[in-house]
């Protein structure tokens, strides 16, 4: 399934863990509701409720290739009530979610006051990968706490008429640890929140949430001229709707630019955009086919561009220590991690960023070709 160039693989449809399905980030539509008894169960029709959808991210980590996390529920906490915001279980890779974030619920809740988001884990795997793509070390770390209560700025409501967005910041590089004695690693996981709403009525004044740069991977299917479903490739029924326009850039597994009726259904696709929380759609800025060759790889660039080329210094992963010339020939989409779309000039001596492309080894010399390139945060 590898193949002979160093890279590191993406990890969202590589490994399982027990019985748990991998979900990437789930859409859970209609997630059950904890009532102020907090006995779950459906939410009673006598019981108003309000749209909250649930945001992941990560800091960028350099420890391991992977940090695959399984989560077991966030949870609204509020004065005598809380609210259950997943319906089952989800596992992710955290190190694909550097600079980037994904919708790992979309649910209701009791209309309320809430003052924490409780968040717990299941389990938790450590991968390391060799050059070649195979594992060299896979652990499974002590859980030093499998739960964190999440204290927002000041309490927030959810309400019938707004939709709630609780954005997850999981913090790998400080989650991670090792024991003095043993040198056993451990992850404790540390974490911080951000919640914004919106109004739902389409009468109300218009007013955005901030803008993320959303990083959904799935099986796209029912493919029309501007439009497609992102599916769980486990649950295809649960699905997110992927909205493309004239602008949305497509590439192809060797990251060449394709038209949306190339992309066959049922095809694994990795798509970046911004949410619409209204709608619930993603509207694409650019979309991946799914390809084992393509990688991401954290560095910095250095040096100024010349000839549309400009080195860059991988910096974590079994590739750190190299450097390759990254080529802009293929158009590559290039961001920064509010989502805000940025030319070749935004890339320079210093800047971080995650690249999403190919490592080309043969025929010498190597270089990396890009599909996206994220500018990290400051």
């Amino acid at each position: 399934m590898y193949p002979s160039s160093p890279i590191l693989p993406r990890s969202y449809f590589l490994l399982l863990l027990g019985s748990i399905f991998l979900t990437g980030c789930s859409s859970d539509e209609g997630a059950d509701a904890v009532g102020a008894s907090g006995t779950p169960g459906s939410t009673p029709t006598a019981v108003e409720t309000g749209d909250v959808t649930l945001l992941l991210t990560d800091a960028p980590t350099s420890a391991y290739d992977e940090v695959n996390v399984v989560a077991e529920s966030v949870t609204l906490v509020g004065e005598g009530a809380e609210a259950q915001l997943m319906k089952r279980p989800a596992k992710f890779n955290l190190l694909d979610l550097r600079n980037t974030f994904c919708r790992l619920s979309k649910a209701k809740a009791p209309v309320g006051t809430y003052s924490k988001v409780r968040f717990r884990i299941r389990d938790v795997e450590l991968v390391k990968r060799k050059a070649d793509g195979t594992i060299a070390e896979y652990v499974i770390p002590r859980l030093e706490s499998n739960m964190i209560d999440l204290n927002a700025r000041t309490q927030f409501a959810v309400n019938r008429l707004r939709n709630l967005i609780v954005k997850l910041d999981l913090d790998a590089d400080k989650s991670l640890s090792f024991d003095p004695t043993t040198d056993e690693p451990v992850f404790n996981p540390d974490a911080t929140v951000e919640v914004e709403s919106v109004p739902t009525d389409t009468t109300a004044a218009p007013q955005e949430v901030t803008q993320v740069l959303m990083n959904e991977q799935g099986v796209a299917r029912n493919l029309l001229a501007d439009s497609f479903q992102l599916c769980d490739p486990a649950l295809l029924d649960d699905c997110i709707q992927v909205n493309v326009s004239p602008e949305t850039v497509l590439m192809d597994g060797q990251l060449q630019p394709v038209s949306i009726d190339t992309i066959a259904e049922n095809t694994l696709v990795q798509v970046f955009g911004h949410l619409d929380v209204n709608t619930d759609a993603i509207d694409a800025l650019h979309v991946l086919q799914n390809s084992s060759r393509v990688a991401t790889y954290a560095g910095t660039f250095s040096g100024a561009l010349v000839d549309n080329a400009i080195d860059f210094n991988i910096t974590a992963g079994a590739l750190a220590d190299n450097t390759y010339p990254v080529s802009l020939a293929s158009m590559p989409g290039i961001f920064d991690s509010n989502g805000n779309v940025l030319d070749s000039s935004a890339l320079g001596d210093g800047v971080n960023a995650e690249v999403i492309g190919i490592v080309n080894t043969f025929p010498p010399p190597a270089s990396v070709t890009p599909g996206v390139i994220i500018l990290s945060t400051p």
